[in-house]
């Protein structure tokens, strides 16, 4: 989609709204989160502080007192902080709840108002791993990487103290600490890396499952189970690889983090027993300021221990950031229309399915149809029909020229006002797990029960829904596998007459019929077409023969077109010439 300078600057300037009006209701809790975090540190600063005293007061003084007071005190710190703990535990969920909710209604929402084309430019695997993202967000926002996010920022109670009652061991603390950071800085770094190659290679994993889903039929019918089983192992052992050196680069990280917590403890009791030997510390400080230091150096190995979770939960917000940043199809109404006519006209049409295209798929057709009447667009497979039914309805927009609805672009209407307008038979027809009665009603949620059963007899699958155990509450299975192709057809046909919309367009409507079926659909349409505009995509022709007009498409480009019987005459006779050639050679 050609979108102007002015558009773009209006999307860069929206990027990560989504993640601000998530976050803005959950305001609240975080700030509860951050007032816990804060006293679930300082009641951790009670231990060291109550080692300080018992070696330099109780054992000095021999205070059995003081130490009974102490361990109460002490008794009371360890319940407070873990009630603290265990509430700022569920103040975490709880938010990580509302966000997973909240951005998860708006992703699902979004893909639906999402352009077919830019939702055909990428595999069914990226839009599931889409979802995936939102689970990484949760249990980020609520896991053990939640937690040492929050506790790190008062790493800094932590070498206050410990600067306060034991200053000469504290410039090992102060040393360390940026050690951790550029650690934790690294994996990140290197673990962003490794966590986008290793999804790269999964969703190609995955893209062939979804495929393999999708074509089960044809793999058995055709015994495709070597081939898919040799592209699986290539793609599935390129996953593992890439796993594997993600691994491989994590562990050594989270290896360097505690070796550097070894070398810090190592070197905080070394140089605090030179300064109990000159006199500048006493034991008790020493316990304790190790203790302390353990307290600040745990979050920051943690945090290099967590990095993965980070680097995910980054790429995350990056790919939703860009999925929320793209063009929507029009959804709001700006004024409220009456139903049109149905007249269809296509302004010198192009279009191509991939800006590096050489060849136009639509090279620069002018036509029009209606209103009402019956047409049909023919030509050889390849030749656009199906294309240029996806272009007027709306589906896919131009590159170049336009389609007018009774004079109006249909560029400037919604996509709630082109469905309500516009029925559209495609010619795989793919019906959604559920019961029929939801499927026929699909697009029309509020059609009554005689309209569905207006349009079920129209299709000619009423007496055949009726036929089934449970009638319009069967349950036609996933894609529809539990019908016939020809009912699914037939139901595809009915879902696009609820409604009574006044344009019709069907690719290939009969090719799943039978030919008693095939002529009860061409006598349906026909009319239909009294007060309609119909234009299907065919080569029936017995379908051909009831059309009021045909368009003769080739190569994306108009070849002819006319009343149907002067078409079908003059395509019959360049058909005898062919066949008469081929005798003679």
């Amino acid at each position: 989609m050609t979108v102007g300078s002015e558009s773009q600057s209006e999307d860069s300037e929206d990027r990560s709204e989504w993640l601000k009006d998530a976050i803005k209701p959950i305001r609240p809790l975080l700030a509860e989160v951050f007032v816990a975090s804060l006293f679930v540190n300082l009641l951790g600063l009670a231990a060291p502080i109550f080692v300080l005293q018992v070696y330099d007061r109780v054992v000095a003084q021999s205070g059995i007192t003081t130490l009974q007071g102490l361990v109460i005190g002490m008794i009371v710190v360890i319940v407070f902080e873990y009630a603290l703990k265990q509430s700022r535990g569920g103040l975490l969920r709880e938010a990580a709840m509302k966000i997973d909710m909240t951005v998860g209604s708006t992703l699902f929402d979004k893909v639906l108002k999402l352009p077919l084309r830019s939702l055909e430019q990428r595999p069914s695997a990226f839009w599931q791993a889409l979802f995936r993202d939102i689970d990484q967000l949760r249990t980020t926002l609520s896991g053990a990487s939640a937690v040492v996010t929050a506790d790190v920022p008062f790493a800094i109670l932590g070498i206050i103290l410990i600067t306060m009652i034991a200053a000469p061991v504290s410039w090992v603390i102060l040393s360390v600490v940026p050690l951790f950071v550029l650690l934790a800085w690294r994996a990140g770094r290197t673990n962003t890396k490794s966590e986008l190659q290793e999804r790269r290679s999964a969703i190609r994993r995955d893209s062939m499952i979804a495929e393999m889903v999708n074509t089960r039929t044809t793999l058995k019918a055709v015994g495709g189970r070597d081939y898919l089983r040799t592209q699986w192992e290539k793609r599935h052992s390129d996953t593992i690889r890439q796993s594997m050196r993600r691994g491989n680069h994590t562990e050594r990280h989270q290896n360097l983090g505690h070796v550097l917590r070894s070398i810090t403890l190592i070197a905080m009791t070394s140089v605090g027993a030179l300064g109990i030997l000159s006199q500048e510390l006493t034991i008790g400080a020493l316990v304790a300021s190790n203790m302390l230091a353990m307290r600040v150096v745990g979050p920051l190995t943690q945090m290099v221990t967590q990095f993965r979770a980070y680097a995910s939960f980054k790429q995350s917000i990056a790919r939703l950031d860009q999925v929320f940043s793209m063009t929507e199809d029009v959804q709001e109404r700006s004024v409220a229309l009456e139903r049109p006519t149905g007249k269809i006209v296509m302004e010198k049409l192009i279009f191509r399915y991939a800006r590096d295209d050489q060849n136009n798929a639509i090279e620069g057709i002018t036509a029009g149809f209606g209103p009402t009447g019956l047409h049909a667009l023919v030509g050889p497979n390849g030749s656009g029909k199906s294309t240029a039914l996806k272009l007027m309805r709306g589906l896919y927009p131009p590159l170049s020229g336009r389609i007018l609805i009774d004079d109006g672009d249909l560029a400037q209407f919604s996509e709630g006002e082109l469905s309500d307008w516009i029925g559209y038979v495609p010619q795989s027809c793919r019906l959604l797990a559920g019961n029929i009665k939801s499927n026929i009603q699909m697009g029309f949620r509020d059609a009554t029960d005689e309209a569905i059963v207006r349009a079920a007899q129209l299709a000619g699958v009423h007496k055949d829904i009726l036929d089934l155990p449970n009638g319009y509450a069967a349950q036609v299975g996933e894609n529809g596998d539990m019908l016939s192709g020809g009912m699914r057809q037939r139901l595809s046909i009915a879902r696009a007459l609820v409604g009574d919309r006044p344009v019709l367009l069907m690719d290939e409507p009969t090719s799943d019929l039978d030919p008693v079926a095939e002529q009860e659909l061409v006598m349906t349409l026909k009319e239909l077409s009294a007060t309609h505009t119909i234009i299907v995509a065919t080569h029936s022709m017995v379908l051909l023969e009831s059309c009021d007009h045909i368009l003769v498409l080739e190569k994306g480009r108009v070849k002819g077109g006319g009343p149907a019987f002067e078409v079908l005459t003059h395509l019959q006779a360049a058909s005898d010439a062919r066949e008469a050639e081929r005798k003679s050679t």
